[in-house]
């Protein structure tokens, strides 16, 4: 896998997103990065969202 986006329909989070970011649950990830947030092997975290 070397795309993942948080939306609705993820379960898991990557091994390669837990290790990028430092969060391990979706929860997590979306309160910082906000839902859709897309995440790709070997690229830049996307912008966090404002609310974090």
């Amino acid at each position: 896998m070397t795309k993942w986006v948080a939306d609705k329909s993820a379960r898991r989070v990557p091994k390669f997103v837990i290790e990028a970011t430092g969060l391990d649950t979706k929860k997590k990830i979306v309160a910082k990065f906000g839902e859709d947030a897309v995440f790709e092997k070997g690229k830049a975290l996307p912008k966090t969202s404002k609310a974090a």
